[in-house]
């Protein structure tokens, strides 16, 4: 995690030097410290690549006689795409990957009726936990997974109101 934060933070512009560090340059060398990004353009071009090639889902039969299913399927999947946000969540959590070297993205079901059914969103890195004993890059053979945020307490409450007097101890 620290070495991600090194990395998100060597691509935001002026968070390259520690504090420490940029101390030392202006009290003990005398001299204002100056950083220049080399990393932002290099990963600004590889997200830029990836909007680029961006695609929508397309859904294929094998046969003829699945072709009509395939279309509509296609049809759902597209609308999916559009009305959950995926390409943005999707591009976010990719950027959190080419930086850091982890993204992660959560697909849920949405709690609001008015909105679409499901919803797409990228999840910072500091929110997940998980299995560091799994050997998969996809963590799928990984015993566990958590999601671990701070939430308020009245959210929690209308979320869960079975268990309000527990949340509230």
């Amino acid at each position: 995690r620290t070495r991600a934060d090194v990395s998100h933070a060597y691509y935001d512009m002026g968070k390259q030097l520690t504090p420490e560090r940029e101390r030392f340059i202006r009290v003990e060398m005398g001299i204002e410290p100056r950083q220049t990004n080399l990393i932002h353009g290099v990963i600004n071009g590889v997200l830029g690549q990836e909007a680029k090639a961006r695609s929508d889902i397309r859904i294929e039969a094998d046969d003829e006689d699945f072709q009509d299913v395939a279309d509509v399927l296609s049809k759902a999947m597209k609308e999916a795409q559009r009305e959950a946000n995926v390409d943005m969540a999707v591009s976010n959590g990719y950027a959190g990957q080419v930086k850091g070297g982890l993204g992660w993205v959560e697909v849920s079901r949405s709690m609001d009726p008015l909105d679409y059914t499901y919803r797409v969103s990228d999840i910072h890195r500091n929110q997940i936990w998980w299995d560091m004993r799994a050997e998969r890059l996809d963590l799928s053979d990984a015993r566990w997974i958590v999601r671990k945020r701070w939430q308020d307490l009245d959210e929690a409450i209308a979320l869960m109101p079975q268990h309000k007097r527990i949340l509230e101890n």
